[in-house]
């Protein structure tokens, strides 16, 4: 039996002996191939889209918004992307265009437009477009889950941007769920993202405009209005678009 071992091990090492200068060749050759190949594909792969603005509008589709002011922040927010003011804004930037997304929060949240990069040549379209997305099924009020979504998505996209800015609009304060702060707070440190209000009028009687600068608007040049038409909203809109990166 040892002599059978010995001879085994004898006979494997001549073996990898013989094998070593072909598996050493197979790899240079391999390297040789390979090395140009990836090379290649390194150098023709694309960078990241850049843009001026990454945007995401967080609009209220909650029980206490009537359907009136859901349609509001559509038809508002479109009627800004059409503005003269606008297009220009966007035309003029270093890359002239920008990255927008939709998401619904109630006490779930839906996405209804994902990431989408606008210029003066689509603009119209997304215009057209956000005004017909249908509302999500409303329930209770939770803007820390709408703004925790817009933080996973600012994270994840691939998009690059100078400014990124989240808008956040609706008629109440937070009622289930984890409260906007700190989560406005952290998106707005951790990600360098802007967090804007818009409160809408409501037939309740609260505070709101107070608790979105308390709780919500968070960042360099953040701003709270109060609307009280879609006017407002897309006033709101324009005031974003136009926003100086610097």
């Amino acid at each position: 039996m040892t002599v059978f071992i010995n001879q085994t091990r004898r006979l494997a090492c001549a073996a990898t002996w013989l094998l070593a200068p072909i598996c050493l060749a197979l790899c240079i050759a391999f390297g040789l191939l390979a090395g140009p190949a990836l090379a290649q594909a390194a150098a023709t792969a694309k960078p990241p889209p850049m843009v001026d603005k990454r945007i995401i509008l967080l609009i209220d589709s909650s029980r206490s918004m009537t359907d009136e002011h859901y349609s509001w922040q559509l038809n508002g927010f479109a009627d800004a992307f059409l503005s003269d003011e606008s297009i220009e804004a966007i035309a003029e930037g270093k890359n002239s265009s920008i990255a927008m997304a939709l998401v619904q929060f109630s006490s779930r949240v839906s996405v209804s437009l994902d990431w989408t990069i606008i210029d003066p040549s689509n603009i119209e379209a997304f215009a057209a477009k956000l005004r017909t997305v249908p509302r999500f099924r409303p329930d209770s009020t939770s803007i820390g889950l709408g703004l925790s979504k817009a933080g996973q998505m600012i994270e994840k996209t691939k998009i690059q941007a100078v400014q990124t800015i989240i808008i956040v609009s609706g008629d109440g304060p937070n009622n289930v769920g984890f409260p906007p702060y700190p989560i406005s707070e952290e998106i707005s440190s951790w990600l360098k993202t802007t967090i804007v209000g818009i409160a809408l009028e409501s037939a309740e009687e609260y505070e709101l405009e107070t608790y979105y600068r308390k709780f919500v608007a968070r960042g360099p040049g953040n701003f709270v209005v109060w609307a009280r038409s879609e006017e407002d909203l897309k006033n709101a809109l324009v005031r974003v678009l136009t926003l100086n990166s610097n």
